[in-house]
C-alpha cells in the first residue's frame, strides 16, 4: 500500500531512514549487479537512473559521471504533486525529506533542465550521449593500457 506507507515514511523521519538502510544497501547491490552484465553484454556506459544519488550515500567511488535531471522547485513540487492521491502537504514532506536543488546541483557534473522544449532536451541529450560515448572510449583505453 504506496500511500499508507509514504503517509507513514515522510512523516517519521526515524521510520524513513530505517526503511532506507534497509532498501539501499539492497538497491546499490541490485544495480551494480545490473552494471556488469550489461558491461559484459558490450554497453559502452551505463546510466543508473537514482532518485536519492546525494541523500544515499557516496556514489564517486561508483559512477565516472553524475548527470542531474533538473527543474525549479516549482516544477518539482508540481510534478510531485500530480501523483495519484498526493496533496500538497504530503508533496511538500517528500521534496523535504530530499536533498536541496543546490546540493544536488554541487554534485552534478552534467545538467539537463527539464523544463526546456522538448527539442532543446532532445539535443541536449544527443550531446550528452556522444560526450558519454567519449568518455567511455577514453576509459576503456586507459584501462586496456
Amino acid at each position: 500500500d504506496r500511500a499508507y506507507m509514504r503517509a507513514r515514511v515522510f512523516s517519521n523521519t526515524a521510520l524513513r531512514e530505517q526503511l532506507e538502510r534497509l532498501l539501499h544497501p539492497m538497491i546499490r547491490a541490485e544495480m551494480r549487479e545490473r552494471t556488469a552484465q550489461l558491461i559484459v553484454e558490450g554497453a559502452p556506459y551505463v546510466v543508473l537512473a537514482v532518485p536519492l544519488l546525494v541523500e544515499s550515500g557516496n556514489w564517486s567511488d561508483y559512477a565516472d559521471r553524475i548527470l542531474l535531471i533538473d527543474c525549479s522547485e516549482a516544477t518539482q513540487l508540481a510534478r510531485v504533486g500530480t501523483r495519484a492521491g498526493i496533496g500538497e502537504m504530503t508533496a511538500r514532506q517528500i521534496i523535504g525529506a530530499q536533498a536541496t536543488r543546490r546540493e544536488r546541483l554541487a554534485v552534478a557534473d552534467d545538467v539537463l533542465l527539464n523544463e526546456a522544449p522538448l527539442e532543446q532536451i532532445d539535443r541536449k541529450v544527443d550531446r550528452l550521449h556522444q560526450a558519454y560515448l567519449r568518455f567511455a572510449a577514453i576509459k576503456r583505453s586507459r584501462e586496456t593500457l
